[in-house]
């Protein structure tokens, strides 16, 4: 047992090099204190294991790694029933690793109530690092600046493999799970949980500016954040291919769930966003200068903007659904399922936009400056607005009805229960049925104005009402059948 020591550096212990250190018993360091290492400080070229029942609890260190700092070239390996609890350092309040080190955990860890003024509350991380997780590993209520459980930086990678949870921990910026920052690279292919993370401003449940591969099962429930309540994408390659819920998750403005910039998001694996909220736009998700591929299943349910984009809020961007994707449930006042603007949108897949609500316009997409393709089986059924029950376009969009489209039972409390168009073209080229929509004024299925439209699939209108216009209302429009 290490109590109360003190020195400049290892408070506890100092390894200084080519060591091989095994701490496999009952062991513990309590209150130590070091400008690095509070409890272990770890030279160069060690070789650590810590096998035993080992805890590490308020250990200090003024500068980096209040419970143990690790500087160069140093493996360290945790195969035991190990603690941080209470740690306090600038970086690495739990742990730290500077300089091209290894850490492996594959017992059981557990990181709590630790934490750093400046990075990584649980574990700081910095160049040429790699931390592999294969254990079950906790990391509950740590607190730093930057990734409050987690931070990495320049060139760091973090693998994920076994049961892991990050819960309550909190970020005063940014990364309340994890941070990970340029050039560095997380890949979680475990069973892990981020419940109730938290971050003052970006990704409450995780921040990320390089790589993001999520292959396992990952569930994001709770996690908040000015800006992306549960992930902050900036210039980063996400990969969704394991089943992953997003779920209640909360963004004062832009991202309840997730928030996208200037990045590429793959989902080929089963997505779901359910009761995920913003105060502005995007709900689910947020996406502005990014690529956005849904191959795999997408459900979009429940999903709530206060302004634009319930389900998604996409700007600049480029969007393609050739998977099986529904959004349901979602609600906005502009694009209750969609908001899309100066995109390419195209849906070559198997889609449902069902019972999604606009306060205004576009209950199941609002687009504008946009060319959005339908291109394979899509179903709108019973979404409403204000205009445009199913779809509104305006703005110079292009509508392009290529596959089979079903539009039913959409309400529009204005005009165009169907769709609703504006200084747009529209193109109904492909099976197109349009059957029990409803406008209270004008345009049952269709309202357009100031628009060119061309009719030449199969299309059918049936059982659509409104006041004039039951099928379609055109007014200074150019419509070809």
């Amino acid at each position: 047992m290490f109590i109360d020591n003190s020195a400049r550096d290892g408070g506890g212990v100092f390894v200084n090099s080519r060591t091989n250190v095994n701490i496999c018993g009952n062991t513990a360091f309590i209150r130590n204190s070091a400008l690095h290492g509070g409890g272990i400080y770890s030279k160069t070229n060690n070789n650590v294991n810590i096998s035993g029942n080992t805890k590490f609890i308020n250990n200090s260190a003024t500068d980096d790694g209040g419970g143990v700092y690790s500087w160069f070239y140093d493996n360290v390996n945790i195969s035991g029933n190990t603690t941080f609890i209470a740690n306090v350092a600038r970086n690495g309040g739990g742990f730290y690793l500077w300089h091209n080190n290894s850490l492996k955990i594959t017992g059981n860890a557990t990181f709590t109530d630790n934490s750093a003024s400046k990075f990584g509350g649980g574990v700081c991380s910095w160049p040429n690092s790699a931390t592999h997780i294969t254990g079950n590993t906790n990391f509950i209520g740590n607190l730093a600046s930057y990734g409050g459980g987690v931070y990495v930086q320049s060139n760091c990678n973090v693998n994920i493999s076994e049961s892991t949870t990050f819960i309550e921990n909190s970020a005063k910026r940014d990364g309340g799970g994890v941070y990970a920052g340029s050039n560095s690279s997380v890949i979680i292919s475990g069973n892990t949980i981020f419940s109730s993370n938290s971050a003052i401003h970006g990704g409450g449940g995780g921040f990320v500016e390089s790589s993001l591969s999520l292959e396992g099962y990952s569930r994001f429930t709770h996690c908040s954040a000015t800006v992306g309540g549960a992930i902050y994408a900036e210039r980063t390659q996400l990969l969704v291919s394991g089943t992953n819920a997003f779920n209640a998750n909360r963004a004062e403005h832009f991202g309840g769930g997730l928030y996208a910039h200037n990045s590429t998001l793959n989902f080929p694996g089963e997505s779901t966003f359910t009761t995920n909220s913003a105060g502005s736009r995007g709900g689910g998700i947020y996406a502005q200068e990014t690529k956005i591929t849904f191959s795999g299943t997408g459900l979009l349910c429940g999903n709530m903007a206060q302004l634009d984009g319930g389900g998604i809020y996409a700007d600049s961007s480029n969007l393609t659904f050739w998977g099986i994707i529904t959004i349901r449930n979602s609600t906005a006042q502009l694009g209750g399922g969609v908001y899309s603007d100066n995109n390419t949108f195209n849906i070559e897949g198997f889609s449902v936009f069902e019972r999604n609500v606009a306060t205004y316009y576009g209950g199941g997409i609002y687009t504008q400056r946009s060319p959005l393709t339908l291109a394979g089986n899509n179903n709108f059924i019973a979404n409403s607005a204000g205009e445009g029950g199913g779809i509104y376009a305006t703005a110079n969009s292009t509508l392009n009805l290529d596959g089979v489209n079903t539009f039913m039972a959409n309400r529009a409390y204005i005009s165009g229960g169907g769709i609703w168009l504006d200084n747009s073209i529209l193109a109904l080229n492909g099976a197109s049925h349009l059957v029990e929509c409803v406008a209270s004024y004008e345009g049952g299925a269709i309202f357009m104005y100031a628009t060119t439209a061309s009719l030449h699939g199969n299309i059918t209108f049936e059982s659509n009402s409104a006041t004039t216009g039951g099928g379609i209302h055109a007014r200074w429009s150019k419509v070809s059948v």
